[in-house]
């Protein structure tokens, strides 16, 4: 299937009914930049911390190019929220309080219920991913990212599974330079500091390069082996960076000539 295709196809996968009325915040789907880029990696293993209702999982899964899925999520209820405000950019997070753990619960099982159609090319780990490291044996193609927001939790994930990430693999970080409304962080605006702060502190330390691409970071690990095949992937992802920064520019512009003629 093309990924313009699944792209098409989103706004069908996200047509769900949520089991909590601020699930809604959790479903936001993979835009089509982002797809591209997974779809260069043939019979691919990817793995997505964050599953909510499995939005991504159906987009990941309905690609060709994808071999196998792995999604990993506690679905739990938190007795206390997170440490953030709500203009912080981070109201997926206070999901954790705001729904019981049956909602959670409720959750899981929708997400079971639509991976059906997969057959055997995912596997749900309910826990959290610090938990299942060692349950991820597969080298990972595309590692997605999209758990607890807040720093400590973010920079762990990157630790704990960026080892597992082929050479030349792709690492999507969701929310970077993510205010809540706009994408702003990157060029010139806020930033979601949690994220930022995790992933700027891993790949300064690092040396490795972070694009970003519709409010996600975007990271292609080296691969000293195929220079030159990192090279075309780093080049893909400077493109597509740079097409998503324009059509910012140009959304932000419509909005203040829109706000002028009023």
């Amino acid at each position: 299937m093309c990924v313009s295709c699944i792209y098409s196809d989103a706004a069908d996968s996200m047509k769900v009914t949520f089991i909590h009325p601020r699930f809604d915040v959790l479903s936001m789907p993979l835009t089509k930049p982002i797809l591209d880029l997974v779809s260069s990696y043939p019979s691919a293993t990817v793995v997505e911390i964050g599953v909510a209702q499995a939005e991504g999982a159906v987009q990941f899964l309905k690609m060709d190019t994808v071999d196998k899925y792995i999604g990993i999520d506690p679905w739990e209820h938190y007795d206390e929220a997170p440490d953030e405000e709500f203009d912080d950019g981070y109201l997926d997070r206070k999901m954790g309080t705001w729904a019981s753990q049956d909602d959670f619960n409720d959750a899981e099982k929708h997400a079971k219920e639509r991976l059906k159609p997969f057959g055997g090319r995912y596997r749900l780990l309910r826990d959290y991913s610090h938990n299942v490291t060692g349950d991820v044996t597969e080298q990972i193609d595309v590692l997605h990212i999209d758990g607890n927001h807040q720093y400590e939790y973010v920079y762990r994930d990157l630790k704990l599974y960026y080892p597992k990430v082929k050479p030349g693999g792709l690492i999507i970080a969701d929310d970077y330079t993510f205010t809540g409304s706009d994408i702003v962080g990157g060029y010139g605006g806020p930033k979601a500091y949690e994220v930022d702060k995790a992933v700027d502190e891993f790949c300064g330390n690092r040396d490795l390069e972070i694009n970003t691409i519709d409010g996600s970071a975007i990271i292609i690990k080296p691969d000293e082996d195929n220079v030159e095949n990192y090279h075309q992937r780093m080049n893909q992802v400077r493109r597509l960076s740079e097409s998503s920064f324009n059509q910012f520019v140009k959304k932000s512009t419509k909005k203040v000539i829109d706000s002028l003629f009023r």
